[in-house]
C-alpha cells in the first residue's frame, strides 16, 4: 500500500504516539525525524523513515514526495514561523493536499503571548496556501483548574496530590534556572497570566462532532493511565 501520510516531529510527544497508532492499525506512514540515531524509536513494518530538517528544503522535498496528508509540529523556537511556513510551501509544491497542524488554544494575531501569535501567523499562511487544513487546538469536555486536576489524580491513584501555586516571578526564575531560554520562560509566564484570567476555559464541541466520540475527561485520562501515575508516585 502506498504511503500517503507524513508525520513530522515523529519522535516527539505527539508525533511518536501518532506513528505508533497508525502503524498498529496497519496504515503506511512516513516518519520524519531529525536525528538518524532515533530511527529505532519509530521503525516498524508499515513505517518509512525520512531524515528531515525544517531548514533544509531538499530534505523536506524528499520527505513530502508522494504524500497526500501531513501532520505538522515543531518545538517552540524563535524561528518557528519561518520553519513551519517553509514546510507548508514545500509540501504544497510537492503535491501535498492536506495539512494537519498541532496549534494551541487561544491563537490570535494580537495575543500577548508570542507563541500564540506565531501559531496564528502560521495558521493564516496555511489558509492562504489553498491547501485543505485541520488546526488542532487542544480542548477537553470540561474546564478544570490545576487544583481540580490534582484532586482528581489523587482520587484515582489513592495518594495525596496537591497543586502548589507559585508567583509569576518565581515561575520565571525557576524555568530559567532549569535551563529554559529567557524568551521561552517569559512567554510561558505570559501564558500563565492569561490562563489565570480565565482565558483558558474555552470548551469545544468539535472533537465529538467530527469524530463521533466524546473527548476524554481528566478523570478518564487518569483512569486509562493509572499504572503510569502509580509508578511515578
Amino acid at each position: 500500500m502506498k504511503t500517503t501520510i507524513l508525520i513530522t516531529g515523529a519522535t516527539g510527544n505527539t508525533g511518536l504516539p501518532l506513528v505508533k497508532q497508525l502503524a498498529t492499525a496497519g496504515v503506511p506512514v512516513r516518519a520524519m525525524i531529525h536525528t538518524p540515531g532515533k530511527r529505532s524509536m519509530v521503525e516498524g513494518n508499515t513505517v518509512e523513515i525520512a531524515i528531515g530538517d525544517f531548514k533544509n528544503r531538499v530534505s523536506l522535498e524528499q520527505a513530502s514526495k508522494g504524500i497526500e496528508s501531513a501532520y505538522l509540529v515543531s518545538p517552540p523556537a524563535l524561528d518557528q514561523v519561518r520553519d513551519q511556513t517553509a514546510f507548508v510551501d514545500t509540501a504544497k509544491a510537492m503535491g501535498v493536499k492536506h495539512i494537519v497542524k498541532l496549534s494551541a488554544l487561544g491563537t490570535a494575531p494580537d495575543s500577548p503571548v508570542g507563541l500564540l501569535r506565531w501559531h496564528a501567523e502560521i495558521e493564516d499562511h496555511i489558509r492562504r496556501s489553498g491547501l485543505k487544513y485541520t488546526f488542532l487546538h487542544p480542548t477537553g469536555p470540561e474546564a478544570v483548574t490545576y487544583t481540580d486536576i490534582a484532586w482528581t489524580l489523587a482520587g484515582v491513584i489513592g495518594k495525596p496530590v496537591r497543586y502548589v501555586s507559585v508567583s509569576f516571578d518565581a515561575a520565571l526564575k525557576g524555568m530559567v534556572q532549569a535551563g529554559y531560554p529567557d524568551w521561552l520562560a517569559a512567554d510561558l509566564v505570559r501564558l500563565m497570566q492569561i490562563w489565570s484570567e480565565g482565558k483558558g476555559s474555552m470548551v469545544s464541541v468539535y472533537v465529538e462532532r467530527l469524530t463521533g466520540h466524546k473527548p476524554l475527561s481528566v478523570r478518564e485520562f487518569f483512569d486509562r493511565h493509572k499504572s503510569l501515575f502509580l509508578a511515578a508516585a
